[in-house]
């Protein structure tokens, strides 16, 4: 039996630290986990790491404070018919192995149960003869070890680096998805995509302000669909790209030169796709953050690195690099988790659309003067510092200040912005009997860059900040979100 640094670590204990433990508790019971009810995504992800690994058993266990949960599980039949584990779902907490990763958040190899002094009489092994487990840790997004995802087998097991890289793989890809279908209130109440300038319109608005006009049944109901149809392409993308890189390591075979380059084609290529996936699903999200907005305590290092996760693959299919830094000091801040990850997603993305190869595109988090700061730009070994198209930018940024000074061209410079524009270099608008011309992909990914800005600064807006153009020369612009500190 080996687990990292186990000696080295504390027996376990839930009230080893109450705080913290009780604030893991309290998010349990607010993502709904503290039953023994099955969970969809969890149930699919133990299926496809059983058929994937040809393992008997599968389980994925979040860890209470006195029993260890089987949110899903695969293969407990095995165990025999109607055993109490498969029945009630779930273990004790003094019989849970799963315990000891929530306390270490480690993974947990163990061969041979029968060879093992301290676990060779446990109630996994005496009662139902299981012989190997492997368990890797489930840790949210707000850093919490909430369980485990574990392999179980009735015979002694040497796990291989392949099989734990894939079930490793498997626990961020399930946990992942279970915080962003929690986050958009998927399936149990499909709010649809959402329209920014609604929110935007609603937000701002006093009490003496008519609601917004109810909303087409028909475009909700297609707003509906797309977002799960949207949803639903997540899954076999995720098991392209789990398959492809299983592949790609050669863990069943030697692949010819020719073969690994198209095997690195299709991976990276389905690493783009779930990108731009995500992309769409996160939209819907901004429907729920406007208004009240969600204020709570955030790490900003994990914020900022939660909003750039996604965006690697598509600076690296560009050859740029995302490299983030803060000022010493700044850990903790009141703010809109959800809405400040989509300000610099977006605000990123918009950056990365227009910067050219081997840029190095800069996010730096600082605070002054109760506000929280973050600074893009980019760097580049032979064109310096700045942002793209730094004089549209500008002329851009004039055009909200004059936009936002007449309020009633607002809603139509936003309309002819997003329906309308097919030349971002040009502001003015458009004889409506012109030809639009023929766009190139220079003008589209021109076009991706200015509406990701707008969208940055809107949702800053929303969270009651500012997206500024701070410099005195173009070739020194950056970008500046200020949000202030909520109470």
């Amino acid at each position: 039996m080996t687990i990292d640094e186990r000696e080295n670590q504390p027996e376990f204990s839930v009230s080893g630290d109450r705080k913290r433990e009780q604030q893991r508790l309290n998010l349990l019971e607010e993502l709904g986990l503290l039953d023994n009810s099955s969970v969809p995504i969890f149930e699919e992800a133990t299926q496809t790491v059983a058929h994937y690994l040809q393992v008997p058993i599968c389980i994925l266990g979040i860890v209470d404070r006195e029993v260890e949960w089987l949110k899903a599980a695969f293969g407990l039949s095995r165990l025999g018919l109607m055993n109490d584990l498969a029945a009630q779902r779930s273990i004790p907490l003094q019989h849970s192995l799963s315990r000891q990763i929530v306390q270490t958040r480690k993974k947990w190899l163990i061969t041979d149960l029968a060879d093992d002094a301290e676990l060779n009489d446990s109630f996994l092994h005496q009662e139902y003869g299981i012989r190997s487990y492997v368990g890797i840790p489930l840790i949210i997004s707000e850093g919490h070890c909430i369980g485990a995802l574990a392999i179980l087998d009735l015979e002694p097991h040497t796990f291989t680096p392949q099989e734990i890289s894939y079930l490793e793989m498997t626990a961020r890809w399930s946990l992942s998805e279970f915080e962003r279908a929690h986050m958009l209130k998927i399936p149990s109440n499909q709010t649809g995509l959402v329209g920014v300038s609604a929110s935007l319109q609603y937000s701002r608005s006093s009490d003496s302000t008519p609601a917004p006009s109810p909303v087409n049944p028909a475009i909700s109901s297609k707003n509906k669909l797309l977002n799960q149809l949207t949803q639903e392409l997540r899954t076999p993308l995720t098991s392209v790209l789990g398959m492809a890189k299983m592949l790609n390591t050669e863990t069943y075979g030697p692949l010819t030169p020719k073969q690994k380059e198209y095997m690195t084609i299709i991976y990276n290529s389905g690493q783009n796709l779930l990108s731009l996936i995500n992309q769409i699903l996160e939209l819907a999200v901004l429907d729920e953050v406007a208004p009240p907005l969600k204020i709570k305590p955030v790490d900003v290092e994990m914020l900022c690195q939660q909003a750039t996760n996604h965006l690697e693959s598509l600076a690296n299919s560009q050859n740029q690099q995302i490299r983030l830094s803060l000022e010493p000091g700044i850990r903790i801040w009141r703010v809109d988790k959800v809405l400040v990850q989509q300000i610099l997603y977006h605000l990123i993305a918009s950056v990365i659309e227009g910067a050219a190869e081997e840029s190095t595109i800069r996010l730096h988090a600082s605070h002054k003067e109760h506000q929280l700061l973050f600074s893009v730009w980019i760097t580049h070994p032979w064109l310096g510092e700045g942002i793209p198209n730094p004089d549209e930018v500008e002329r851009w940024f004039k055009q909200q200040q004059m936009s936002s000074s007449q309020p009633n061209r607002e809603t139509q410079d936003r309309q002819r912005w997003y329906s309308e524009s097919d030349d971002l270099t040009d502001f003015s608008s458009s004889s409506s009997n012109a030809q639009p011309p023929l766009e190139t992909s220079s003008s589209l990914k021109t076009k991706m860059q200015f509406l990701r800005l707008e969208l940055s600064l809107c949702l800053a807006q929303l969270h009651g900040g500012s997206l500024e153009l701070q410099g005195k020369h173009a070739a020194n612009y950056r970008y500046i979100v200020r949000l202030k500190e909520e109470l």
